[in-house]
């Protein structure tokens, strides 16, 4: 018979989410709650052994890590719904429930002080885009060297098209550059709004879209989501045009204390 271990999902107020439940997937089993030094902690019950070989397996496989990991999100977002919470790490095991409780026990003051912290706030993503062909169009028409080198370029089709060509082009490299100060401006913007800020990678996001410029996790009071982002969309169109584009509410990753490896 395979040992059963438990699959930790994060922990959240008990009044709050009394009587939660949500299926499993596959070899994580039916969501539940359980009551532990005063916290709620949302538990499955899981083989730890397959569990480690799909998180170790090498390369990564996309088809067992993805929707094992979507059902993770989707169970801190259902407990979002109804509680604060603070979620653990995709793939996070315990041996038994003595450890679960231990590693409870140990981090009980600083698990009950972030979910205080959190109640009324809500994580967001907000990303920073460049509008490329407006930043260029406008570039054209309102930089004084740029736009003096448009109106002069010849009006027969052969000879502009190479000369007009190369113009785009460093219109082009000016916009990112410009881009690039304005998303540093909006970014100083929403930092002096005093909402929790975290600047996130923009590594291996919108393959083949417009050009990302800005990407933060924000921790912000429930409510006041478009104060921030019309904070944001002024200090963007303040220069080369940026499209400010939010996601969420999300559970609050990018905030949490450290609670290190609680698996035991």
């Amino acid at each position: 018979m395979s040992q059963t271990g438990i699959y930790l999902y994060g922990f959240a107020i008990p009044d709050l989410v009394r009587g939660f439940g949500h299926p499993g997937h596959d070899e994580i089993g039916t969501v539940r709650v359980l009551e532990v030094e005063g916290l709620a902690v949302i538990v499955s019950s899981v083989c730890p052994a397959e569990i480690e070989a799909g998180l170790s397996s090498e390369p990564p496989d996309p088809n067992w890590i993805v929707p094992r990991a979507v059902h993770h999100e989707r169970v801190l977002e259902a407990v979002l719904a109804r509680s604060p919470v603070l979620p653990t790490r995709f793939g996070c095991v315990l041996a038994t429930q003595q450890g679960l409780e231990a590693v409870t026990r140990a981090h009980r003051e600083q698990i009950g002080r972030f979910l205080g912290e959190v109640a009324n706030q809500e994580e967001w993503t907000l990303k920073a885009f460049l509008d490329e062909k407006q930043a260029v169009e406008a570039l054209l028409q309102t930089d004084p060297l740029l736009s003096e080198r448009f109106r002069k370029l010849p009006a027969t089709p052969g000879a502009r098209y190479f000369l007009e060509k190369k113009l785009r082009d460093e219109a082009h490299s000016r916009a990112i550059r410009a881009g690039k100060v304005a998303a540093e401006r909006l970014h100083q913007a929403i930092q002096q709004t005093g909402v929790g800020v975290r600047t996130l990678s923009l590594r291996g996001d919108e393959p083949g879209g417009p050009p990302l410029l800005l990407k933060l996790a924000l921790l912000i009071p429930r409510g006041k989501l478009l104060d921030i982002v019309g904070t944001a969309e002024r200090a963007a169109a303040a220069s080369v045009p940026l499209v400010v584009e939010p996601s969420g509410p999300w559970p609050p990753y990018h905030f949490c204390p450290s609670l290190g490896d609680p698996t035991q």
